[in-house]
């Protein structure tokens, strides 16, 4: 991965007054997304990010730029356009956004 690429990263934006910040609705929307279809793999249905991650080992190089679409449909542009520039390098993008999107997920406050 270029240094430019992993120059892109944003950090985390706390939410503020109640309202969830950008990171936190697009690892809602990854991690448990709401009314969108499953991407199918080898017959198996991957309805959310943490399945995507779980289920990369059987990925080949040539299922990148349907992973990027899939992610951008689920509210992830910024992690497509990564994909789209490097599919090579695509598992590696989207284990690096699942773990910024997992701290962000774990570091919010739970409803009460």
């Amino acid at each position: 991965m270029s240094k430019a690429s992993r120059s892109k990263k944003r950090p985390a934006v706390p939410a503020r007054s109640g309202k969830p910040g950008p990171e936190r609705a697009i690892a809602e929307a990854l991690f448990s997304p709401k009314d969108k279809k499953p991407y199918y793999f080898n017959g198996k249905p991957l309805l959310n990010l943490q399945e995507l991650v779980d289920y990369l080992v059987a990925f080949t190089g040539e299922e990148g730029l349907w992973v990027a679409s899939w992610l951008e449909y689920l509210g992830d542009r910024e992690v497509a356009e990564r994909i789209r520039e490097n599919p090579i390098d695509f598992k590696h993008i989207v284990r690096e956004r699942y773990d910024e999107l997992k701290a962000v997920v774990e570091s919010a406050p739970t409803p009460t």
